[in-house]
């Protein structure tokens, strides 16, 4: 008799088996719908980076063939609750490997629309512990479509950027084009940039080309340069061993070496040659006319980030030395007056043994240039 009891059991563990399988799919339904999850995920990562990570809209997520969430209207702010980086639309994939605990690797990031204010990271960056510098790994990259770069004085606009692959110890390349706004300057840019060992310090080598948007009309120009940078708790640091500028006229074109460091004060130092004398600039007198092909140019800078301050200009063509000083904003008005001073905005001192102007030659000459119309620089 037990014996003919026990397969009326069945259907009651089957019962028992499907009420269990689909509270199993209900709450693993609930756990996995895209609101719930895209706010556990950013919750979670908010808590452990001390941010608020928040979204608007509805989101999606995809686990084939790797788990990749997709997050609208993304904003991120810190303690003090001001939104320093957003997007419209954020795609982030992660390889099973690093939900199960393994080394954090993120496969891609993607961005459109983002606008990251430096300023409010940097307060962020201020809050956290001090920890070695760790470089994210980003199996296939990152991609920015028409972002946005503030900071104070300036501003990158209608930024694109593609960077394949970063990973410690390998090479990386990013392909970026924008637009570079600071003050009445204005600059179209495209740039391919590559670092030998990404990181706080790397060689690097730069190329790239853009227009700097002014009237009549735009200049174009080229830039191609080599060296090594550094990023410390000094500031910013750039060594480049070779840096060649070519521009259209009146934009120079040079070629030498320089170095950049950006902190509390900005310094430039550049060391090369002018090339060739600008057709537009002021001709020259006699006899620096018929010599003036590559011209030995010292160009140093220490003031404001925003270049405000007074740029000294040292040139040389022996016996002849022309000392200078300028500011690039006076510099920028008269490039793009069309009825101004036939001389730059300069002040400054030429001594030269000997000038020449509509036949009549000078001796022992020492000559000093002012514009009225520029700002005088300190002594």
């Amino acid at each position: 008799m037990p014996a003919s009891r026990r397969p009326r059991r069945w259907p009651w563990v089957l019962s028992v088996l499907g009420v269990l399988l689909v509270i199993a799919g209900w709450w693993i339904d609930r756990q996995l719908e895209p609101n719930r999850l895209t706010a556990t995920v950013l919750r979670e990562a908010g808590e452990s980076l001390q941010l608020n990570l928040r979204f608007e809209g509805q989101p999606d997520y995809a686990l084939k063939p790797e788990p990749r969430l997709l997050i609208p209207n993304l904003s991120v702010s810190g303690a003090d609750g001001v939104v320093f980086l957003s997007a419209k639309r954020a795609e982030i994939s992660l390889p099973w490997s690093t939900l199960t605990g393994d080394e954090p690797v993120i496969t891609r990031i993607e961005l459109d629309q983002p606008v990251l204010a430096l300023p409010g990271l940097r307060r962020w960056l201020a809050t956290r512990p001090e920890a070695p510098f760790e470089l994210p790994t980003l199996n296939k990259g990152l991609a920015v479509s028409d972002g946005t770069v503030t900071d104070d004085g300036y501003a990158i606009n209608k930024l694109d950027l593609d960077l394949p692959r970063l990973k410690t110890g390998e090479p990386a390349s990013v392909e970026a084009q924008g637009r570079f706004a600071q003050g009445e300057t204005t600059v179209d840019f495209q740039l391919e940039l590559g670092a030998e060992t990404p990181g706080l310090a790397s060689d690097f080598t730069v190329q790239g080309s853009g227009q700097l948007l002014q009237q009549p009309e735009p200049l174009n120009f080229q830039l191609r340069s080599n060296g090594r940078y550094i990023s410390d708790d000094a500031g910013f640091s750039v060594d480049a061993r070779e840096l060649k500028f070519d521009g259209a006229s009146p934009l120079p074109n040079i070629a030498g070496k320089g170095k950049l460091a950006v902190s509390e004060q900005t310094r430039l130092d550049f060391d090369g040659l002018l090339l060739e004398w600008p057709k537009t600039w002021p001709a020259l007198p006699e006899p620096l006319a018929t010599n003036s092909k590559n011209l030995p140019v010292r160009i140093s800078y220490a003031g404001k980030p925003d270049f405000s301050d007074p740029v000294s200009l040292l040139v040389t063509r022996e016996p002849t030395t022309l000392q200078a000083s300028l500011r690039v904003g006076d510099l920028q008005q008269w490039l793009a007056a069309t009825d101004g001073s036939p001389l730059p905005p300069i002040n400054g001192t030429l001594s030269t043994p000997s000038l020449e102007f509509d036949g009549v030659k000078l001796l022992g000459v020492e000559v000093e240039i002012s514009d009225g119309n520029a700002s005088a620089a300190p002594p």
